[in-house]
């Protein structure tokens, strides 16, 4: 049985989910987008139009199969950033459980951490670690992912992320939040 805590982060979890969808896919009706692109980069401002709210999000999409979209954002200012990387549907972790999820810059290591799967990807709501991630891939040309499905079987998607360094320092400047 659900109780009202699962149940209101479950509903947190889709809200997020389709508003990442909606602005990686198509235009939020309700908000005024100020887009800038830096090489394989798209980063929007979007400005509600009822209450002139700002949020942040740096976009790149994947190169081949499977198609895929890199998200770093923020949903309000000042309210941390978080990376996602919206995809095939690999299985939900469900409320406090997560996953591996491996990425590797350029020819760097590789870094493994512990994510949470939801609905359209995978996502990583620590807000320190997505700063990090954010500072990890700032100077590479290609990242690739490496996600884990509920029975650890892998999907690897490759992002070309050339001039990350100054869509990350636009995203953050937009969120205000700490670089």
């Amino acid at each position: 049985m659900f109780d009202e805590e699962d149940m209101l982060k479950g509903f947190l979890l889709a809200a997020v989910s389709l508003t990442a969808a909606a602005t990686v896919w198509g235009t939020v009706a309700h908000a005024t987008n100020v887009k800038e692109r830096f090489t394989d980069w798209e980063v929007e401002e979007l400005v509600d139009k009822m209450d002139d709210t700002t949020r942040g999000i740096a976009i790149a999409r994947s190169v081949g199969t499977p198609r895929a979209a890199l998200l770093v954002k923020c949903d309000s200012v000042g309210d941390g950033m978080y990376v996602q990387v919206l995809g095939p549907y690999q299985g939900e972790t469900g409320r406090d459980k997560t996953r591996p999820f491996v990425y590797r810059v350029d020819k760097q290591s590789k870094t493994e951490e512990q994510w949470r799967y939801v609905k359209d990807g995978a996502v990583q709501f620590d807000a320190e670690k997505a700063r990090w991630f954010s500072r990890f891939i700032m100077n590479g040309k290609t990242l690739l992912v490496r996600q884990y499905s509920h029975q650890f079987e892998t999907t690897d998607i490759e992002f070309p992320i050339a001039g990350a360094k100054q869509a990350m320092e636009r995203v953050f400047a937009i969120c205000k939040a700490t670089f």
